[in-house]
């Protein structure tokens, strides 16, 4: 290889060297910060959105992670913060940089004696600069008192989103059930506001 070629090849592969902050070493990965139940998904970009519970009271914690392994968000975004649990399930891209996420949250068991584990569905949708573009309390798609958990959520083609999730409203008539609902990225729902019914769950419902 000649001198042209090599400096050539430098010239290129500097830049590259110098932007790679992941860890080669499988022995000493990268520590991104500390947490519980992390979950990621793809930003469309090669990245990923993490979130995690985490601080003293498991507060929604959330960072954007370009293909580089640079950390976009600074030292991480509080989602929701509260005294009680609040545990991610699932994100999805937006397509334009933002990120929409979904978790269960224990916030109401505060207000059930007796009753510390009751859990309700929220989402929350946040721009590529991590800024929270709804309530900051986040959007509570399981509405009543009865118990919700176990998320899912799709991007649709028409950038709206769907959303899954296990719902005890109905018993004791019938086991848990699953509903559904539908967002767009103004934050209205587009079906029933209380969610759509679409069969009953036989059993433990370990899916949403």
């Amino acid at each position: 290889m000649d001198m042209k070629t090599k400096i050539i090849l430098l010239t290129i592969l500097t830049p590259l060297l110098l932007l790679a902050q992941w860890s080669s070493d499988p022995y000493n990965p990268d520590l991104i910060g500390g947490g519980f139940n992390p979950i990621a998904c793809s930003d469309g970009n090669d990245g990923i959105f993490l979130f995690v519970s985490g601080g003293s009271s498991l507060d929604l914690w959330g960072q954007h992670i370009d293909k580089y392994g640079n950390l976009l968000w600074g030292s991480g975004v509080v989602v929701y913060n509260n005294h009680w649990l609040q545990i991610p399930k699932e994100c999805v891209g937006d397509g334009e940089g933002g990120v929409y996420v979904v978790w269960e949250d224990y916030r109401r068991s505060t207000y059930i004696p007796y009753h510390i584990d009751s859990t309700d569905v929220y989402i929350q949708h946040l721009d590529t600069n991590g800024n929270l573009s709804w309530d900051t309390s986040g959007v509570l798609l399981s509405t009543g008192w009865a118990d919700a958990d176990n998320p899912e959520i799709v991007k649709l083609k028409d950038s709206t989103v769907v959303i899954s999730w296990a719902d005890d409203r109905d018993l004791p008539n019938v086991s848990p059930s699953i509903y559904l609902q539908r967002m767009d990225r103004y934050c209205n729902k587009l079906w029933n506001d209380s969610g759509v019914f679409l069969f009953e769950a036989y059993g433990n419902p370990g899916y949403g």
